[in-house]
């Protein structure tokens, strides 16, 4: 059994939707516990973290929802809170073959920032010089759900409001992938690998997909990937 803590800051630059912003991590506490029995492995890890937004737009509308008692309509758009990921993963491995698998869900109290869900299964066979290997993944985005309190039809300032609110959540749309991938490693020498994939991706019926789609595009969520790569320890 081994165990490990982290503490620390980040900060660097994320994507919302079609929203890029600049965001900051501090007080982040992470744990890794790790159990080893000859050739499994289980891997359990929990990160936890204050995260900041760096969007002026969002901060104000937050401060006007507030001074309005729209306290749930603001509380739904507020940059500050807390972030949490998961992740728990199995390894098997006993040279002949091997299997790995890995969940990992990503979570914060920010009603703008949808929550993230990923899993991958791998399975293998070593040959030497050859390894050739399967693997399945899965990504899911959810989106939130809008809190407006805010009425329509009274005056063309709250009208104005509640469409810059609504427009927030009508940007973030959901996002869900899956992919099938067959690869082969070839060890060439001791220090000089060769590597070839082949994936196929399948996106849901949702806007995007994880794809940069333009809106005027009939592409149907589904592509192949063909990446070679060559490993060199020197």
């Amino acid at each position: 059994m081994s165990f490990e803590g982290y503490y620390g800051e980040e900060s660097g630059d994320i994507g919302i939707g079609a929203l890029r912003t600049g965001f900051e991590v501090d007080n982040l506490l992470g744990f890794i516990g790790k159990i080893n029995t000859e050739n499994l492995e289980f891997r359990v890890s929990r990160y936890n973290g204050n995260i900041k937004l760096d969007i002026d737009e969002i901060r104000q509308l937050e401060n006007v929802l507030d001074s309005l008692n729209f306290t749930k309509s603001a509380s739904s758009v507020k940059t500050k809170g807390r972030a949490h990921a998961d992740q728990f993963g199995v390894i098997y491995d006993n040279l002949d073959y091997f299997f790995r698998g890995e969940w990992v869900r990503i979570k914060t109290d920010l009603g703008i920032v949808p929550i993230i869900q990923s899993y991958y299964l791998t399975a293998g066979v070593n040959h030497a010089p050859f390894t050739y290997h399967l693997t399945f993944a899965d990504s899911d985005v959810e989106t939130r759900s809008a809190e407006n309190e805010i009425p329509l039809g009274i005056n063309s300032d709250l009208d104005q409001l509640a469409y810059g609110y609504n427009r927030i959540f009508d940007e973030s749309t959901p996002d869900s992938i899956k992919s099938w991938t067959v690869g082969v490693r070839w060890d060439v020498l001791p220090n000089l690998a060769l590597k070839a994939e082949f994936s196929t991706l399948e996106g849901d019926d949702v806007k995007d997909s994880f794809f940069v789609t333009p809106d005027d595009s009939d592409f149907d969520k589904k592509t192949n990937l063909y990446p070679i790569g060559l490993d060199w320890v020197f």
